[in-house]
């Protein structure tokens, strides 16, 4: 279905208004009853909920159709909710089982909140992927047999199938390095494994990059390895990245979706006493031993401890925000490891893991999806600070990849000017936009890409008008969705009690109302640093507090990142011919970006930073990085040149020159991995 074409009776009308009344009405009282960041939530539950049934009676209901399923149906509704019910059912008896004080066998101890949680998430994933799947038709070979792809192909030419493929490599490699470090020492147990993976990510380029071209495969197995390294080999304990402690306990309360149970080991975590003032690493490595002490322990005690509401366990605070969806991927990594009963340090991983696999495979889709520019995302998401990002607690890479996949979802749709712009699309895009934005939406700007989408996309002006009111409403939502809480939370006025005693969010707002110019030019003047390619290091190869900056024999090379990007954009030649943007459209990216940085070094001025001070304190240059695709796009792209030749009456373009060009700023993102790798902490 197209924007502005829809076939509604009045029935569906009906229906339609009483979810839209229903949505006020919850909405209305989540506002009068709730603070304001919790009845966002709700109200956006609430409305979520009302479009599922929306859809679902439409579907099955209204207007049957052919799917790879059966008929769409109230039959297969019905057996849609039945499936979704049941594992909704066994999802809650595994959360009881992982959990160290409660059993299933106990009645009391199941929730209906998490029942539902579960209900409705299987729910919608079975509805869309039945409404998105057709009726298979077999593809006939050259004999006149139905021709299907082999489970080995699916399996080595997969997302999916890589992903899992390198999971298992990764695992079996350790075993190696288990030995090498009994044998020579711990040090050269952890540089074998690093080379094991160097290798591998070598295997990778030569198989999936230089012979089949498929790009999104090889960045998925190399991120995935130089990941694994970093997830298995660091010290699994907190206070290896920036605030991973505030993550790790949001996480976990999350894996629990209400009433966590803790240990004294995950106090320690949260606490972390080893970096009570510097990371010491004498230190960190006995804080390993002493969390693994105290795991061991509570197991065999079972003392732990437990926290009733939804809120992170240690801290205390409330998981009902939007930014809650960052931690979804860690979450589940926990949950899956309290399944299988595994030692705290290995849950501990487990939560890492999580993390990495989603930003590794979504980043991939999104290099798949890209029609341009496949370069610049792949080594955007090959940046030694990026993985290291995603092989920790940090919901960083969550708003990195899905901000990256919403831009390749837009580029596609520009780059395919002459078809139509249907609701799945648009919903697709929304989708990723509203999962990236939603642990930090000072990023809101970026939904502007959506304004450059064609007019010919329409099937009429109404229907171009209404798609900017969509988008208009869709940006005032996720704003809303961070000034309500600033607005009425008193913790969010008084502002970040890490940036000092002369910090205040009100006064700072004051300040700035009080003092345009002069804050302009304090805005100015830091970003001007902020930005330069002297300072990329920064965003590209700093490890937090594991180190900033490689030693003197390579510091010299510190921006050589920062060069290979802007090669890369340049050179990175667009498969089809009709994306391209006008001068004008490329003005109103550079509005995006520039916007996007100036909001979110406000935010630190007026959260972190004491009143009327002449800097920004606590804007790290790593929040440059969801933007840099954004940035990328701004550049014109080259071709090297190629040759096109016949092979079997198919058509293939050899891109020779591109090929090796990009092989080679490929192996210098990952060259600066390795070696931030190896000094960071092959030998911390």
């Amino acid at each position: 279905m197209t924007i502005g074409k829809a076939d509604l009776s009045k029935a569906d009308i009906g229906v339609i208004a009483a979810l839209l009344v229903g949505v006020l009405s919850a909405a209305s009282l989540a506002f009068i009853k709730l603070r304001p960041s919790a009845a966002f939530v709700y109200a956006l539950a609430a409305f979520v909920g009302a479009v599922l049934i929306a859809y679902s009676y439409h579907f099955f209901l209204r207007t049957p159709k052919q799917t790879k399923y059966g008929v769409s149906s109230p039959k297969m509704l019905a057996c849609i909710i039945g499936l979704s019910a049941i594992g909704a059912i066994l999802l809650e008896v595994f959360t009881l089982w992982g959990a160290p004080l409660s059993t299933p066998l106990e009645l009391s101890d199941w929730s209906k909140r998490r029942i539902l949680i579960f209900f409705v998430a299987i729910s919608g994933c079975i509805i869309v992927h039945v409404s998105n799947s057709y009726a298979a038709v077999p593809k006939i070979g050259p004999s006149g047999h139905s021709y299907q792809r082999s489970i080995g192909k699916l399996f080595v030419y997969s997302i999916p199938g890589v992903t899992l493929m390198t999971l298992f490599v990764a695992i079996i490699c350790l075993v190696p390095s288990y030995f090498v470090s009994k044998i020579i020492g711990v040090v050269a147990g952890r540089l074998t494994y690093l080379l094991i993976c160097l290798f591998l990510v070598g295997v990778g380029a030569f198989f999936y990059f230089w012979k089949k071209g498929r790009v999104e495969l090889f960045f998925l197995s190399s991120c995935l390895l130089l990941g694994s390294f970093l997830v298995f080999i660091a010290p699994p304990v907190t206070a290896i990245s920036w605030d991973d402690e505030i993550h790790y306990d949001r996480a976990l309360g999350l894996s629990y979706l209400g009433h966590s149970e803790y240990s004294y080991a995950d106090q320690l975590l949260v606490t972390k006493p080893w970096a009570a003032v510097n990371l010491d690493h004498e230190l960190l490595r006995e804080s390993v031993d002493e969390v693994a002490e105290a795991g061991a322990s509570a197991e065999q005690s079972g003392e732990y401890m437990e926290q009733a509401s939804f809120a992170s366990p240690i801290s205390k605070s409330s998981l009902t925000t939007v930014s809650t969806f960052g931690y979804v991927p860690s979450a589940i990594g926990l949950w899956v490891a309290r399944v299988f009963h595994v030692p705290i340090l290995v849950s501990f991983m487990f939560g890492k893991m999580g993390n990495l696999i989603s930003y590794a495979v979504v980043v991939a889709f999104a290099i798949r999806i890209i029609p341009t520019k496949k370069l610049s995302m792949m080594l955007i998401g090959l940046l030694p600070t990026s993985i290291f990002l995603a092989s920790n607690y940090s919901y960083d890479p969550v708003v990195t990849s899905f901000l990256m996949l919403a831009a390749a979802l837009v580029v596609r749709e520009i780059s395919r000017p002459l078809e139509r712009l249907t609701i799945k699309s648009l919903l697709k895009i929304v989708t990723a936009l509203f999962l990236g934005l939603a642990p930090k939406a000072i990023y809101f700007p970026v939904i502007g890409l959506l304004l450059l989408m064609p007019r010919a996309k329409f099937s009429s002006r109404t229907a171009y008008k209404r798609y900017i009111g969509f988008v208009v409403a869709f940006g005032l939502v996720m704003v809303l969705s961070f000034v309500l809480p600033m607005l009425f939370s008193a913790d969010a006025q008084a502002g970040d009690a890490r940036g000092g005693s002369d910090v205040s969010a009100s006064g700072q707002i004051a300040y700035i109302l009080s003092h345009p110019l002069d804050y302009a030019y304090t805005l100015i003047n830091f970003i001007l640093g902020y930005i330069s390619p002297v300072n990329s290091d920064m965003y590209s190869l700093s490890f937090s507090y594991m180190g900033v900056s490689l030693p003197v024999v390579l510091q010299w090379s510190s921006a050589l990142p920062f060069t290979v990007l802007v090669v890369g954009s340049l050179i990175d030649s667009p498969k089809t011919k009709t994306f391209g943007l006008s001068l004008c459209g490329r003005l109103w990216v550079l509005t995006i970006v520039a916007s996007s940085i100036a909001l979110v070094c406000t935010a630190l001025y007026v959260s972190f930073t004491s009143v009327g001070s002449d800097t920004i304190a606590g804007c790290q240059a790593r929040y440059l990085t969801p933007l840099l695709l954004y940035a990328a796009l701004l550049a014109p792209s080259f071709s090297t040149g190629g040759i096109q030749i016949s092979n079997s009456g198919k058509l293939i373009k050899e891109e020779s020159t591109t090929r090796i060009t990009m092989l080679l700023l490929t192996s210098i993102m990952v060259f600066f991995s390795a070696a931030c790798s190896y000094y960071f902490i092959v030998i911390w």
